[in-house]
């Protein structure tokens, strides 16, 4: 073999070794690549799950329709809970101070007679100048006990007035059964302050106070309240509520009252919410032992659940029991060649 043809040869092997090299390495040279698959997929997206009728009976699936829903917008206001410890001393000095105050009028009524009788028996020179004259001081003392006496009721009353407002301190002069809830701790004290700049013409109606638990209680109004929360600086009110664990004195909660225009809608049970990925879902039967799950909007929780406006009907069974199996179902590992992945 010559020079020239060796040459020609090595190169011819060169090139052939190049292209086999290019297409080992491009993406579909060779052998396609099979895509990786997962049993759980990386963005949730509504899925439907199937059991069977005994698998169903075991796991206890319960659906229903949902309840329609009126549904008004609310606003959150502030809370803070009040000691009724000064309930309790107020009316103990208030009772003191009545009772001083009878208690010098009945003694100014005895020296008042008594001086009555004297100065008459002085006029007729029965009785001696210095006899007449202790009647009198005596008289004179109980008027200024029972002035006293009075005084210091009233600034008792004034001084309740500004702290407390006139509605509960006059709870508290005439017992009424509101007080003495509030007094025997039955009933918590409230004051709700509005967010800054929210302005109200009454108080806030069906106001309902967050609990620790995250449940909502009713307040009752009882007044406008004669300070205001000095970091919020909004429009103050006082309610009362039923007293549970974890509303103590001092303590700051919040509270939500309807305002806005109302909405229908319909009512999704807490019950009924499975969380996957950070998104609330509930399932809907969608054929016989067919279920389909469904994005749930948690914009407006309410009491028992989630208002929502959309993506369900009233018609639709919402699976109010068991749905917690029904995902763990859905994304269950599937063997080799099946689907393990939500489909639109």
């Amino acid at each position: 073999m010559t020079k020239r043809s060796k040459s020609v040869t090595a190169l011819l092997i060169f090139i052939a070794l190049a292209a086999l090299l290019v297409w080992r390495f491009l993406p579909s040279g060779g052998r396609e690549e099979e895509p990786e698959t997962s049993a759980i997929p990386t963005v949730a997206q509504a899925g439907t799950v199937s059991l069977s009728q005994d698998m169903r009976k075991s796991a206890g699936i319960k659906a229903e329709t949902p309840k329609p829903y009126v549904y008004r917008e609310q606003t959150h206001a502030y809370v803070t809970v009040l000691d009724t410890g000064d309930l309790v001393d107020l009316r103990k000095n208030y009772l003191n101070a009545v009772a001083e105050s009878e208690k010098a009028g009945a003694a100014l009524e005895a020296s008042r007679g008594e001086y009555k009788r004297i100065k008459k028996l002085y006029g007729d020179k029965n009785v001696s100048l210095r006899e007449y004259q202790a009647a009198e001081a005596a008289f004179r003392a109980d008027r200024a006990d029972l002035a006293l006496a009075k005084g210091n009721l009233q600034a008792i009353k004034m001084s309740a007035n500004q702290r407390l407002g006139s509605v509960l301190a006059g709870g508290a002069w005439n017992n009424t059964k509101p007080f003495l809830r509030l007094e025997t701790r039955r009933d918590v004290l409230l004051q709700v302050t509005l967010p800054q700049g929210y302005t109200a013409n009454s108080p806030p109606a069906g106001l309902r106070i967050i609990t620790p638990s995250g449940g909502a209680v009713p307040a009752r109004f009882i007044s406008p309240a004669t300070s205001t929360n000095p970091q919020i600086q909004g429009m103050s009110f006082l309610y009362a509520a039923p007293a549970m664990a974890g509303l103590l004195p001092g303590i700051n909660a919040s509270a939500v009252f309807p305002t806005g225009t109302p909405a229908s809608g319909l009512l999704i049970p807490a019950s009924a919410v499975v969380w996957w990925q950070g998104r609330a879902w509930a399932y809907v039967e969608t054929g016989v032992d067919i279920f389909t799950r469904r994005k749930v909007s948690t914009d407006n929780p309410v009491s028992g659940g989630w208002f929502v406006s959309g993506g369900f009907s009233e018609a639709d069974k919402i699976v109010i029991k068991g749905a917690e199996t029904l995902l763990s179902q859905e994304f269950l590992v599937k063997p080799s060649g099946g689907k393990g992945e939500d489909e639109d």
